[in-house]
C-alpha cells in the first residue's frame, strides 16, 4: 500500500510538472483570471447536467413534462444563482394543438325549442336540480332546450352561465340516462368541449359543442365520435411520458386552420381537394403538418391537391392473402413503432388495411423507398412493370445508326454484331417507347462471344444511354431496372422496385409546392384501440419538435444523451443552457 501511494504521488507529480510546460510553451496564461473563470463556468454545468442525469431529476422533469421542477433541483443543488433553460430532442413533449375537418354530413345545425315553459323538466320543478348543478340556484338563470330528442332521443340542455350580465353566457347539460336528472358527468360543457350525447347503455355518439344562437333559436354540433377516442389515446402516457393535446374539429369556412399545429382530414377527399378548401390546405401545408384518414382513388391523385403531393398509383396486380401490419425499418419508421410500443400498441391488432394501390415514392425514383408501414404478405406484381424485347432485328445499315459503341467484334463483323429494336417503358402517365441497340461486344480475351451491351436513344442518338452490361441498374423514367441480354434477339429491363403493399401513405416533401410532411392512412368507420394507438403515434411523429423552455439567452450550456425504458426504450437529448 505505502510502495503504491508513492508512485501515485510520483505520477500526480510528473503529470502536474507536465501540464506547467504546456501552459508555459503555449503561451496559455495571458489572461489566467479570463479563462480559468470560464473553464470553471463550462466544468460546472457539465457536472450539474450529469448530475441531474444520474440522480434521475432530469428524467423525472421529462416524464412530468415540468421545467419548474429542474429549476427547483438546480436551485437545491449549487448554492449559485442560475437559471436553467433548454431543448430536449427525442420525445413527444411539445403541447399539440390538432384540428380536425367535420366532413359536412357530420356537421349539424338544431333548432331550439320555443317555449321552455311546455318542456316536461321545466312544468314538474325538475330543472331547480340544473340550477343546483349549475352552481346558479336561486338566480333564475335563462334556460333553453333542444326542439327534439336529436339522433340518439336525448334532449340537450342550455344554461346562461351568467344571469346577471347581458347576451347568453352557455353551458350545454346533456340529459342522458334518467329524464330530467344530471349526473356531474352531464355537464357543464363549454364551447369547442365534447360531450357524450346519448345513453352509454344503447347508442351513443361522441359531438363537439360548437355554437348556439338563442335569438336565431338553433344551436351547431359537430359529430366527434372518431375524433375523441383519438384523443382519448393521447391523453394517455407514451412510455410513462406525460403528454399535451389538444382537439378541435373544424369546417373550412368557420375557422382560421393556421392556430393548429397540425391538422386531421377524414372520410371525403373531394371536400378539400378542389376550391377554397384546397387553396387553405396548401397554404398551411407550407409549414405544418397533415394527417389524412382517407380512401382515395386513381382518378384523384391525377388533379387538384392530391395531383401535386407525389403520390403515384401502382398499376398492376396484386399476389397473396392479407397478412400483419409490419411497421418499417427506416428512422421515420422506427420513431413510429416506439410511440406506439409506448403506448403498447401491437401489430397483430391492427385492423387497418391496404387501399387504393398508392405508392408514396418519395424518391426521385418510383417505389423505391422503405415503407412506414406495409402488409407482411401481400406484394406487387412487378413483372407488369418489366420492358422487353424479344425479336431484335439484325441493323441493316451501321453507317446510319448515330452512337454504336466501339467495338472489336464490329469491326470485324459489322453490321451482323448489332441487333436493333423498340422497348416500352411504363411512365407516370402511360408509356415511352425508346429505340435500343445490342451490340456484340469482346470478351476478357478478345474474343467475341455471349457478351453484349445495350444502348437506348432518348432522342438524340445511342450514345444518350449506354452501354450498359448485363446486371448494371439504369434509371428510366425515375425507374430503377437492372438490365438483361439474352442473345442478339432478348433484351430486358427489369423493374427494381420495391414490390411491399404500403398500409400508411407518407411524403416529406411535394412536388407540386413546398410543404411539410403528409401522411395518410385507409378509412374505417370504426378503428379499433390499436389502430387508434397507431394514430396517435403517427401524430406524435408528424407533429414532432424539440421542446424548448426557459430564456434564450446563456452564458454556457451543456448536454446530454440517455434513454426512457419503460414499456419500450425511447432515447433523448437535453441540451440544457445556463445563465
Amino acid at each position: 500500500m505505502v510502495e503504491r501511494k508513492g508512485v501515485g504521488y510520483m505520477i500526480e507529480a510528473i503529470v502536474s510538472m507536465m501540464i506547467l510546460l504546456v501552459f508555459v510553451l503555449g503561451n496559455s496564461v495571458s489572461s489566467p483570471v479570463q479563462d480559468w473563470g470560464e473553464t470553471q463556468d463550462q466544468i460546472t454545468a457539465n457536472d450539474l447536467t450529469y448530475t441531474l442525469k444520474e440522480t434521475g431529476d432530469l428524467e423525472k422533469f421529462m416524464v412530468r413534462n415540468e421545467p419548474g421542477s429542474l429549476e427547483t433541483t438546480v436551485s437545491t443543488l449549487t448554492p449559485r444563482d442560475l437559471e436553467i433553460s433548454g431543448s430536449i430532442e427525442g420525445l413527444p413533449l411539445d403541447d399539440i394543438y390538432m384540428g380536425f375537418h367535420a366532413p359536412e354530413d357530420e356537421r349539424h345545425t338544431l333548432e331550439l325549442k320555443d317555449d321552455i315553459t311546455q318542456d316536461e323538466c321545466y312544468q314538474n320543478d325538475e330543472l331547480e336540480e340544473l340550477e343546483e348543478r349549475a352552481g346558479l340556484e336561486g338566480l333564475n338563470p335563462q334556460i333553453e332546450r333542444t326542439e327534439g330528442s336529436g339522433p340518439n332521443g336525448v334532449y340537450l340542455y342550455f344554461v346562461d352561465q351568467n344571469p346577471d350580465t347581458s347576451g347568453f353566457d352557455e353551458s350545454l347539460w346533456v340529459d342522458n340516462g334518467t329524464r330530467c336528472q344530471f349526473a356531474d358527468s352531464d355537464g357543464p360543457i363549454l364551447q369547442d368541449e365534447f360531450y357524450l350525447w346519448g345513453d352509454k347503455d344503447e347508442d351513443y355518439e361522441y359531438y363537439e359543442f360548437k355554437d348556439i344562437d338563442v335569438g336565431g333559436q338553433e344551436f351547431t354540433t359537430y359529430e366527434a365520435t372518431q375524433v375523441y377516442r383519438i384523443k382519448q389515446k393521447m391523453n394517455k402516457p407514451v412510455n410513462s411520458v406525460e403528454t399535451s393535446a389538444e382537439f378541435e374539429t373544424f369546417s373550412f369556412d368557420e375557422k382560421n386552420i393556421h392556430e393548429y399545429d397540425i391538422i386531421g382530414l377524414r372520410n371525403n377527399v373531394d371536400e378539400f381537394n378542389h376550391g377554397g378548401e384546397r387553396a387553405q390546405l396548401e397554404e398551411f401545408l407550407d409549414n405544418k403538418p397533415a394527417l389524412l384518414l382517407t380512401d382515395i382513388q386513381e382518378e384523384q391523385l391525377e388533379e387538384g391537391l392530391l395531383g401535386e403531393t407525389g403520390f403515384e398509383h401502382v398499376n398492376t396486380g396484386r399476389e397473396g392473402n392479407l397478412g400483419t401490419p409490419l411497421l418499417g425499418t427506416n428512422s421515420d419508421g422506427l420513431e413510429i413503432e416506439t410511440y406506439f410500443n409506448g403506448l403498447d400498441g401491437d401489430l397483430d391488432s391492427l385492423s387497418v388495411e391496404p387501399q387504393g394501390q398508392i405508392s408514396s415514392s418519395n424518391s426521385d425514383r418510383f417505389m423505391e423507398e422503405d415503407h412506414l408501414l406495409y402488409d407482411s404478405n401481400q406484394r406487387y406484381t412487378l413483372e407488369e412493370f418489366y420492358a422487353e424485347n424479344n425479336s431484335m432485328e439484325q441493323v441493316d445499315n451501321l453507317g446510319v445508326i448515330d452512337g454504336v459503341p466501339t467495338s472489336r467484334c464490329v469491326e470485324e463483323y459489322g453490321e451482323e454484331a448489332v441487333t436493333i429494336g423498340d422497348i416500352e417503358f411504363a411512365t407516370d402517365h402511360g408509356t415511352e417507347t425508346y429505340e435500343a441497340i445490342s451490340t456484340q461486344m469482346a470478351g476478357d480475351h478478345g474474343d467475341c462471344g455471349e457478351l453484349r451491351a445495350v444502348n437506348i436513344d432518348l432522342g438524340s442518338g445511342f450514345s444518350d444511354l449506354g452501354p450498359l452490361l448485363p446486371g448494371e441498374s439504369v434509371e428510366i423514367e425515375d425507374r430503377t431496372y437492372t438490365v438483361v441480354v439474352d442473345g442478339e434477339d432478348t433484351v430486358e429491363f427489369l423493374f427494381q422496385g420495391n414490390d411491399e403493399v404500403e398500409i400508411l401513405n407518407y411524403r416529406e416533401s411535394f412536388e407540386g409546392f413546398s410543404s411539410d410532411r403528409l401522411a395518410r392512412l385507409p378509412h374505417q368507420e370504426e378503428y379499433n384501440k390499436q389502430d387508434r394507438r397507431l394514430i396517435a403515434s403517427m401524430i406524435y411523429w408528424l407533429a414532432r419538435e424539440d421542446t424548448e423552455f426557459g430564456e434564450d439567452s446563456y452564458d454556457v450550456s451543456s448536454s446530454v444523451v440517455g434513454g426512457i425504458n419503460h414499456e419500450t426504450y425511447m432515447s433523448y437529448r437535453a441540451s440544457l443552457r445556463w445563465e
